[in-house]
């Protein structure tokens, strides 16, 4: 990994632009961060998270009745518009309204004038509640170390997997003629010392689409919109081991005209469902 930027150094890398005034930032997408012709969508989500983060500490910094910095993101509504390519990018960001109990913000990465990402997101508190829905549990699959590896290749796989190690313990692996569109993968960062809200946002779009190994060749996919839901508030304790393999469960629930609808949910390294995913996607040829 070498002439490569950490995925810490990339969010430590979005600034506040003061020439444009409040709600401004600026951020870089590297080499090594696309996703084909593309950059990652998972770092474009979490760059604009972590410059709505900022915006939300300086609008606290200024009103602290706000409560802004103890809200824990839950929902996220993202639309990739278009391909961020290599090189620096504009985020602006707004504070749509924040109440009592739930804040709702916004961020527009553009490129040269061109619209690439745009996200809604929801922050908001803990509060007590008569109504506790546990998510369901695990499924008992194969450990990371029985899972086979699914490597890194220049040329062959898109350049931001190499952030990543994945070893895919449920169904075929892309482009095997699989006859379902479900996957189940044991996925952490490479090299990072630290696991925070921004590195599971960009972690929920790590894995390629579920009908990924139905195909037999590689065909263009593009992905489309994505929602993620926080089903609970990311705690120290999931976070005080970087090292620690996240499990994914992956399924396309319903696949025509060229587009694919998926849903997943990530595990954190102890079993607890975190997150739930919905991704609409692009499936050309």
């Amino acid at each position: 990994m070498s002439d490569t930027t950490s995925f810490s150094a990339m969010l430590a890398a979005v600034e506040p632009k003061p020439n444009r005034g409040h709600g401004f930032y600026v951020a870089k997408v590297t080499e090594d961060w696309q996703q084909g012709r593309a950059g990652f969508g998972g770092l474009m989500a979490a760059l604009a998270t972590n410059a709505l983060r900022q915006e939300m500490a300086r609008l606290h910094k200024a009103d602290e009745s706000l409560q802004l910095n103890s809200r824990a993101l839950r929902a996220m509504m993202t639309a990739f518009v278009g391909p961020p390519a290599v090189g620096e990018v504009d985020i602006q960001v707004s504070i749509l309204r924040s109440g009592r109990s739930a804040t709702w913000a916004e961020a527009r990465i553009t490129q040269n004038s061109s619209v690439c990402t745009t996200i809604t997101a929801c922050f908001g508190g803990s509060r007590e509640s008569a109504v506790t829905i546990s998510p369901p549990d695990r499924v008992v699959v194969r450990t990371p170390e029985e899972s086979a590896e699914f490597p890194f290749i220049p040329g062959v796989m898109p350049n931001f997997t190499q952030h990543y190690e994945m070893r895919w313990a449920v169904g075929g692996m892309p482009m095997s003629g699989s006859k379902e569109a479900k996957v189940g993968a044991w996925v952490r960062y490479r090299g990072e010392e630290q696991f925070n809200e921004e590195h599971l946002v960009a972690m929920m779009d790590v894995l390629p689409p579920a009908v990924l190994p139905m195909l037999t060749e590689m065909k263009p996919i593009s992905s489309l919109t994505w929602h993620l839901e926080l089903l609970s508030d990311l705690t120290a304790d999931d976070a005080s081991d970087a090292e620690g393999f996240w499990y994914f469960d992956v399924e396309a629930t319903a696949t025509a005209d060229g587009y694919s609808q998926q849903q997943a949910t990530l595990y954190t390294p102890s079993g607890r469902a975190i997150a739930y995913s919905q991704q609409s996607i692009a499936v050309f040829g």
